[in-house]
């Protein structure tokens, strides 16, 4: 799987906590949040070579129905409840959201070609997925204020609310 799809979530993401008026040194340490979390996912599934989720691989094809629906509630809870207390902090909450959503990495590491590239192939692809995580995040975040300043206030948490499906739809 390509890395540029797997880090396509935290474009989406991102710019649905910025239109939710996430404050900006916020931004920032999401940003990070998303290149730790993507990176570490892919290289913890070509560490493990996939193992974990080779052995529970039945149970996930039943369980991935019922999985989209609460993993969208949740980012979506987490999501609202941190733009509610925009002014106080909420960090530990927010670090769901990249965790949440580098589950599709740990599954991609699993599927990747560069599995069998040796440690040099799987360390590069990890550092590529989360530093590309980060740039579609920071990208996401800039998109996001730009459109927060051209739309009312309503319009812009509807569309976060789209926003935050995307990348669990994606997922």
């Amino acid at each position: 799987m390509s890395v540029l799809l797997v880090s396509l979530d935290s474009f989406f993401a991102s710019m649905a906590l910025a239109l939710f008026e996430l404050p900006v040194d916020r931004q920032q340490r999401m940003c990070c949040m998303f290149v730790l979390c993507d990176g570490l996912a892919t290289l913890t599934a070509f560490a493990t070579k996939g193992a974990p989720l080779k052995a529970i691989g039945p149970l996930l094809a039943h369980l991935s129905p019922a999985m989209l629906p609460l993993c969208v509630s949740l980012v979506l809870v987490i999501t609202a409840y941190s733009a509610a207390k925009a002014g106080k902090s909420q960090g530990a909450l927010m670090v769901a959201v990249p965790i949440l959503l580098s589950l599709d990495n740990l599954m991609a590491g699993v599927l990747a070609d560069s599995v069998s590239a040796g440690l040099p192939g799987r360390f590069l692809t990890s550092l590529a997925a989360g530093i590309t995580s980060g740039a579609f995040a920071l990208l996401g975040f800039t998109i996001g204020a730009r459109l927060k300043l051209c739309i009312p206030r309503v319009c812009a948490h509807a569309a976060a609310v789209s926003l935050v499906i995307l990348p669990v739809i994606f997922w």
